[in-house]
């Protein structure tokens, strides 16, 4: 039997991956511990420097170490979105067990992400779609040497000692059973090793993704009832299920889809000779009539925005409408329609027996998302068309989506032109619909970020179960003058304050920032567009201008730390450009104080849209008067630019200068959504911040 071991916030000190605690973590530890005793869940609102990783694994080994044995011992998931993070987290771990005392069981941890980056097979490297119908092909036909190979030595190699993913990847590829060598399926040894470790380092979408989490908790030999989990960089969660919701339909995709399904149907009617399932036969001839009933729906929403488009705007600035809102249960009556006709003419289908719905109907719908999901064809490699997931199953998808949040407010459905093709769109709106039920069964959960701001309004969002809720926003632990914060007050990125000479007077606040700091220089936008009017379009005095753009892939990214440190090592300082969201603000972390200073140009609200217009609506109507714009615009909009303002200082001893060019900041709607613990300093020109600038790196 396994001694039970003290879950007391003292006693879970041992398992920090340093000796001592740092400022704010005892007391976030103390936190997690208690929440999690009471199989609650933690709020951390943890800036960067505090030890969030560390002292969130110390509180959750301390509740899994002091479980009974006569009890299933809960195993902690760790969800983070990004790569760098799987890192920390292994090195975390092994910390840890480094720092333990003899005797004492080390920890095991077992790091995965997504399938085709996983694969040792040579199409590993397609598109994502094209990849999961050949890895499926090859399993199926038994074909997969490494998915069939069976090597019961390698889970314990890998539980041995914590692994990141790409040395998992390695020691899968070369691995030897007795003797011989045999190469194994990466993904699949994690998932094996998975109900043997102390900790899952994986990504959001393997919980918050319904099917995948089914397949994956399944496969893994884990439950969702017996979990215990970490979420890093939690602020992204409700974006980031919302986005996962998100599909589009349009009348090519249709189409597309009948001719996958009129292949489908006769090759399976070849192989079933018998016909005892008639189903794609059935749904080839629902998919005939909806084709030509979506045509009609399309002209019919084209006339319609195109009538919108009529109406006089109410101002010189309003743009032209692009998009008009719908109601789901037109594209269902549409469907419905398609179906009864179908059955009307004497093409019926054998239906599942497991399907159990209040009507016939409904069970049909239900029959045809379940058939489109099945089609498979074969794989031209050399047609690029073929390189997309299939129509049907796009369009299984949205009518999954459709069919399920139909008379629900949190659905928007909008139609737009926006692109070449006119599509349908849906959206939505409440992200707790889907995070809500998964941790409401969860033994306990620690939600974290630097910008998780304010704790209340993700609890919100995000339907944390409120009898069981604890929060805290933790101070930084980086005293004021290693950091200090300016804002300037004489420029904005409001659409109506815009013009040459808030153009001007923008970069002149960045060339102040420039000639006064000691080393590289970031700047954030909030747009590529706003990027290109306020950086690219200048000369700057700095020896080099790295500029993102859209196209950049995380290759490129990694690339950057060591070009960043070449030019440093040469005496020279680089004016790095780029957005908020996107990798420079959020996806690098700048080590060894890499960047001397950050110029955070504006606020980057979220544009007019139906979506956002909806959204502010639906938060309004939920949580109450007021907290729409706050919830939805506001916060999320500052937040992002706490977290490229927090991208110069990732370790204790980091210093930076931080310049925010928005006088918006200084009023009420704004400045509350900021921490309370941050005291500006106010800059009314250029001259002012040329002299808070000098001030610091002097003081240097």
């Amino acid at each position: 039997m396994v001694p039970v071991e003290s879950s007391s916030a003292e006693g879970a000190k041992i398992w920090l991956a340093h000796d001592e605690a740092r400022p704010g973590q005892s007391e976030m530890i103390e936190h997690i511990v208690r929440a999690l005793a009471n199989g609650g869940h933690h709020l951390a609102a943890a800036p960067t420097g505090i030890g969030k990783t560390s002292a969130a694994l110390a509180g959750c080994i301390a509740e899994i170490r002091s479980t009974s044995s006569a009890i299933e011992i809960p195993t902690i998931m760790f969800l983070t979105g990004r790569q760098s993070q799987h890192r920390i987290v292994v090195e975390t771990a092994r910390s840890i067990n480094a720092r333990l005392p003899e005797g004492k069981r080390r920890i095991t941890l077992v790091d995965m992400i997504g399938q085709s980056h996983m694969c040792v097979q040579p199409f590993a490297k397609e598109h994502p779609a094209l990849f999961s119908r050949l890895c499926n092909d090859m399993r199926s036909k038994r074909s997969c040497r490494p998915w069939l190979e069976k090597a019961p030595s390698l889970s314990d190699r890998i539980l041995s000692h914590p692994l990141h993913v790409d040395e998992l990847v390695e020691v899968a590829r070369h691995h030897r059973e007795n003797g011989r060598s045999c190469q194994v399926c990466p993904w699949r040894a994690a998932r094996d090793s998975a109900a043997r470790a102390d900790i899952v380092v994986c990504d959001y979408n393997h919980l918050f993704d319904d099917n995948v989490r089914d397949a994956t908790l399944s496969a893994m030999g884990l439950n969702l009832e017996n979990l215990i989990l970490v979420i890093d960089e939690a602020h992204n969660l409700p974006d980031r299920i919302r986005r996962g919701m998100e599909r589009r339909m349009t009348s090519e995709m249709v189409r597309n889809a009948t001719f996958e399904m009129e292949e489908y149907a006769s090759v399976s009617l070849e192989e079933t000779f018998e016909n005892l399932d008639d189903s794609p036969s059935w749904a080839l001839e629902v998919l005939k009539v909806l084709r030509q009933e979506v045509v009609s729906l399309f002209k019919s929403l084209s006339k319609r925005l195109a009538e919108k488009r009529a109406e006089p705007r109410k101002s010189k600035n309003d743009k032209q409408v692009d998009e008009i809102r719908i109601e789901a249960q037109e594209i269902m009556q549409v469907v419905s329609y398609s179906i009864k006709k179908v059955n009307r003419s004497g093409v019926q289908t054998k239906l599942d027996s497991k399907v159990r719905r209040n009507s016939v109907i409904e069970r049909d719908i239900t029959q045809l998302i379940s058939t489109l999901s099945k089609v498979t064809i074969e794989v031209d490699e050399t047609d690029d068309e073929e390189e997309r997931e299939l129509a049907c199953s796009r369009l299984a998808a949205i009518l999954e989506i459709l069919n399920q949040w139909t008379e629900d407010a949190a659905l928007v459905v909008r139609f737009d032109a926006k692109t070449q093709n006119t599509a349908i769109s849906t959206h939505l709106l409440d992200a707790g619909l889907v995070s809500g039920p998964v941790l409401s069964k969860v033994r306990g959960s620690v939600l974290m970020s630097g910008t998780l701001h304010p704790p209340s309004m993700y609890a919100d969002l995000l339907s944390v179960p409120k009898n069981a809720i604890t929060s805290h926003s933790y101070p930084s632990p980086f005293l004021a003058q290693n950091r200090p914060v300016a804002i300037a007050e004489d420029v904005t990125t409001k659409w109506d304050g815009r013009g040459k000479e808030n153009t001007e007077r923008i970069r002149k606040h960045i060339e102040a920032v420039i000639a006064q700091s000691n080393g590289h220089v970031a700047v954030f936008a909030p747009s590529y567009i706003q990027l290109r009017e306020y950086v690219g379009e200048h000369r700057w005095r700095t020896s080099r201008v790295i500029q993102e753009d859209s196209n950049w892939n995380k290759s490129k990214a990694d690339k950057l730390l060591q070009e960043l440190e070449d030019e440093r090592s040469r005496g020279r300082k680089v004016l790095l450009a780029g957005v908020y969201g996107g990798r420079l603000s959020e996806g690098i972390d700048y080590h060894d104080n890499l960047l001397s200073a950050v110029v955070c140009i504006g606020i980057p609200m979220a544009p007019p849209s139906i979506v956002s217009d909806a959204l502010r609506e639906y938060i309004s109507d939920r949580f109450g008067k007021g907290k729409g714009w706050h919830y939805a615009s506001f916060q999320p909009a500052v937040n992002a630019v706490m977290q490229a303002m927090g991208r110069p200082i990732r370790a204790y001893g980091d210093k930076a200068f931080v310049l925010l060019l928005d006088k918006r900041l200084k009023i009420p709607n704004y400045k509350r959504c900021l921490p309370d613990d941050m005291e500006p300093i106010s800059c009314a020109d250029a001259e002012m911040t040329d002299f808070y600038a000098a001030r610091f790196f002097r003081s240097r």
